[in-house]
């Protein structure tokens, strides 16, 4: 029953997408339709973007030259991405070790980790993609534009309750403020008050 009055109670943003019509869907924030059709148009014109060019090369340069490419890319670029993932991961593991949470690392290692699946998946969009997340630039910009993302997220009014006393606004006050006096018999014993 609270977790019903929670999330009715929560603030819908004026741009949330509804699930299936429900409007405690959108103040859970699902976004699965928007998700969901950047996925299908992703799987669907990417591969295809990548056959034309990877054709037009074909009769440009030729089936072994065209080939060469897509084989050189991919193990320079999984050279390349390991080289990047080892100095992340010592990164990591410095930070660690001088008591740090490494979240900018964490994202770098699956940045890194992102490229290389791009970089092993053949075709010429997709290599300029992965070459470009292997640039610690790159990296770090990404990582900026992924950390605004997640604080306009995650960021603003939590769930409120109305009257819950002196809390500020986005600010749940679970603490009940009690007076209370303890009583006893006059043998040691504690009694409850009246």
């Amino acid at each position: 029953m609270s977790e019903v009055r929670i999330l009715q109670e929560l603030p819908v943003a004026p741009d949330a997408r509804i699930l299936g019509g429900h409007p405690q869907d959108a103040r859970a924030g699902c976004y699965a339709p928007a998700m969901l059709g950047w996925l299908a148009t992703a799987f669907v014109l990417v591969p295809l973007a990548e056959l034309y060019i990877l054709l037009r090369i074909g009769q440009a340069a030729g089936f072994l030259p065209t080939l060469g490419i897509v084989i050189g890319t991919g193990v320079l670029g999984a050279w390349l991405a390991r080289h990047e993932g080892l100095r992340t991961a010592r990164a990591i593991r410095e930070e660690l070790d001088a008591g740090h949470v490494p979240a900018d690392r964490l994202m770098d290692a699956a940045l890194i980790f992102a490229a290389g699946l791009l970089l092993l998946t053949p075709g010429i969009l997709t290599d300029i993609t992965g070459f470009l997340l292997l640039a610690p630039p790159v990296r770090t910009l990404i990582r900026r534009r992924i950390k605004e993302a997640l604080r306009k997220r995650f960021a603003g009014p939590g769930p409120q309750r109305p009257g819950a006393g002196g809390a500020p606004p986005g600010v749940i006050d679970d603490v009940i403020d009690v007076e209370w006096t303890q009583a006893d018999d006059g043998n040691g014993n504690d009694v409850l008050p009246p």
